[in-house]
């Protein structure tokens, strides 16, 4: 032969003194001629072999991304999303939103009372401690991170996914802000109020257990001039020659 013939299009050689052409490889396109096999450019993709041109690469379909050179299409993560066919690389939700699926082409709302950072795969409840923003909930803001919880203060607690502060039943109290749960009053003191952040001591003639809604009295044939008794057990007994009422 007086020249060397052109490799048909889909058909590639990239060396020298070659006797036969190579099939263009899936991800790939050869025109004729080629000297090398070029891949179908990011945001398409083939899992065809023998391409003739790049536009015989199929688009990578919404809700996946396609890098250079691929076979297949790569299903976005949750967390993240493609809302248009074509795309090279997969986007994160918004601040606000999620996906807790993949493949998916849109983000949810964050669910109400929770919270959604950016390229979040799931709603997030406040941690203990912390309680719902009633403002932004009350304005439809959606919450974006930790930091849009609010800080359950002195006298509440909150446990996880709390929508708002609950005050310390009577008997127990919180000295201070940020807690999951309120502490029992000492044995010796009581408090009968709720939403507390001290207990108070026990009165004379009385006594309080571990955890005391109130004070107790002693029993009539008993008697205490001693504040802080913890059980009943601690009170005195009455003296012969003399009498004690309840709670004396």
């Amino acid at each position: 032969a007086d020249s060397c013939e052109k490799c048909e299009a889909g058909k590639y050689q990239d060396v020298e003194g070659g006797t036969a052409c190579k099939d263009c490889t899936a991800g790939d396109f050869c025109a004729e001629g080629a000297a090398a096999a070029l891949p179908c450019s990011a945001g398409t993709y083939s899992n065809t072999p023998g391409l003739t041109s790049a536009t015989e690469c199929t688009d990578c379909p919404a809700g996946s991304a396609c890098g250079t050179g691929v076979t297949e299409p790569t299903a976005c993560a949750p967390g993240t999303i493609t809302a248009s066919d074509k795309q090279p690389t997969c986007s994160d939700c918004v601040a606000g939103t999620f996906q807790q699926s993949a493949g998916m082409t849109a983000c949810d709302a964050c669910t109400k009372g929770f919270y959604c950072a950016a390229g979040a795969a799931a709603a997030l409840p406040c941690p203990g401690g912390t309680a719902t923003n009633a403002t932004l909930l009350a304005n439809d803001i959606a919450m974006t991170g930790v930091s849009d919880c609010v800080v359950c203060p002195e006298g509440t607690f909150c446990s996880v996914g709390s929508e708002a502060p609950t005050p310390c039943a009577p008997g127990t109290y919180n000295a201070d802000p940020q807690q999951e749960s309120c502490d029992k009053c000492a044995a010796g003191k009581y408090i009968d109020t709720e939403g507390s952040t001290a207990c108070k001591s026990c009165t004379e003639g009385n006594y309080c257990a571990e955890g005391a809604a109130a004070a107790l009295p002693c029993a009539a044939g008993t008697y205490s001039n001693t504040p802080e008794l913890t059980s009943p057990a601690e009170c005195l007994d009455c003296p012969a020659g003399s009498a004690c009422g309840t709670g004396v």
